[in-house]
C-alpha cells in the first residue's frame, strides 16, 4: 500500500498493480513511470527508484537512466556536459 505495507490483491485486481523493473516490487499502476535504461530497454520504475536512478533528459523530456557515456539512451544527446555548463 502507499505506507509500504504488503498486502494481498485478489486475481482480478492484480491487472492494477505493475512490477518495478529495478526494486521488483509491485506498485499500483498510477504509482509508477515509463522510463529508459542505459542500456535502452523501455521499464516501469516506482517513485523511489525514479528518483535514486533516473532523470529527465533536457533534450526530450524523457526520464532516463544516463549512458556510461553520458548520453541519453532515448535521444542520444549529451546530458552530463550541459549539466556542468549550467
Amino acid at each position: 500500500d502507499s505506507r509500504g505495507n504488503e498486502i494481498r490483491v485478489c486475481n482480478d485486481c492484480i491487472d492494477n498493480y505493475i512490477l518495478c523493473d529495478k526494486c521488483d516490487e509491485y506498485y499500483p499502476d498510477d504509482k509508477v513511470y515509463f522510463a529508459h535504461r542505459a542500456n535502452g530497454d523501455e521499464v516501469y520504475v516506482c517513485a523511489d527508484c525514479k528518483d535514486e536512478y533516473f532523470e529527465v533528459c533536457p533534450h526530450c523530456g524523457e526520464l532516463v537512466e544516463i549512458c556510461d557515456d553520458g548520453t541519453c539512451p532515448h535521444c542520444g544527446a549529451v546530458v552530463e556536459e550541459d549539466e556542468e555548463e549550467a
